[in-house]
């Protein structure tokens, strides 16, 4: 784990739960998740004695993301504790870890990661030097916006194939009537600060030079980048994105989806082999009515604000084809 980073807890099954490393620096090398049996530091928490397991945790609605984060704190510290006193004894314990295959649990679902955290492995597509500067097609002023053409064709499909070979697991969630978002998709999350940079400088940092929230300005990606492979049936409910404070004055104000498949039959670097995607649009709402609906189109950008002013929105069913997308947040301080 790294020095002066935030940690998060996160509720995994059979009563296990997952430190996650979610602050954001360039300094960070590997991200390491640790789980750990929570019955043995309950009793010797405040934060945690009022829940008799992470069952219970899960039914309370009203935990905030801020407690959560204390309570991983404290458990941090047991964490090292305990590998202290392991690797004294010539043993690791409470990681698990398998080479390159990291184990990630975040909350809404189960993702695996294929390469390690910080600087990745993985062997990323090198992205076009841009010649001019990235447009902004507003669709509800600077609350909700495209950037056309963001990647090329090649680059998406290159991304697609990095995806897939890092294996999609399948999410999804029991719906309204349990108090979540209808969710039916497959996901792979993985954790690299080099590639969140290399997106932001291929151009994305020029679009958000004339925003300012609350006097804070953009500063980069999130470096958990999450990908998202919808096939014919699957959708995603109506929902809405938190915001996530980073910690050292750093937080996440924008969802980022880059597009990796559709409208490809209209691209000038020729179409794709895939099968031509129908459906899948992301649509946005105010009050219940559409704000905007747009359709899924190869290589572009779509940014929204998150958080406390975040559109109700979901993404439609796909009726054919297979929908990719490319999932991060933009961070400000």
């Amino acid at each position: 784990m790294s020095a002066g980073a935030l940690y998060c807890l996160i509720p995994g099954p059979q009563d296990k739960w997952t430190v996650r490393e979610v602050g954001y620096a360039t300094a960070v090398q590997n991200s390491e998740r640790t789980t750990m049996n929570l019955g043995s530091i309950t009793s010797s928490n405040p934060l945690l004695s009022n829940f008799s397991g992470p069952a219970d945790l899960l039914r309370r609605q009203h935990i905030t993301w801020k407690s959560v984060t204390q309570i991983s704190h404290h458990i941090v510290h047991q964490i090292h504790a305990k590998q202290a006193a392991s690797m004294a004894g010539g043993k690791r314990a409470g990681a698990k870890v398998k080479g390159n295959q990291v184990q990630e649990q975040e909350r809404g679902g189960e993702a695996v990661a294929g390469a390690s955290g910080g600087s990745t492995a993985q062997p990323w597509p090198a992205l076009k030097k841009r010649s001019a500067i990235l447009s902004r097609n507003e669709l509800r002023q600077l609350d909700l916006f495209t950037v056309p053409n963001y990647l090329s064709i090649k680059e998406c499909e290159a991304f697609i194939q990095c995806a897939v070979s890092l294996g999609f697991q399948h999410q999804g969630s029991r719906g309204p009537a349990y108090g979540e978002a209808f969710r039916d998709n497959g996901r792979v999350s993985v954790q690299s600060p080099a590639l969140a940079e290399k997106l932001w400088e291929a151009g994305l940092s020029s679009v958000f030079n004339d925003i300012e929230i609350h006097g804070r300005r953009a500063v980069g990606l999130n470096p958990n980048l999450r990908f998202y492979r919808y096939t014919a049936g699957q959708r995603f409910g109506q929902h809405i994105d938190e915001s996530v404070e980073l910690g050292g004055r750093l937080a996440t104000e924008y969802t980022l989806l880059i597009y990796l498949t559709g409208g490809e039959e209209s691209s000038t670097e020729g179409k794709a082999s895939r099968e031509e995607l129908l459906g899948g649009e992301t649509v946005f709402y105010n009050r219940r009515r559409v704000v905007a609906e747009v359709p899924p189109v190869a290589g572009m950008a779509l940014f929204h604000i998150h958080g406390q002013h975040c559109m109700l929105h979901e993404a439609k069913v796909v009726a054919k084809g297979v929908k990719y997308v490319m999932r991060s947040d933009v961070i400000f301080s």
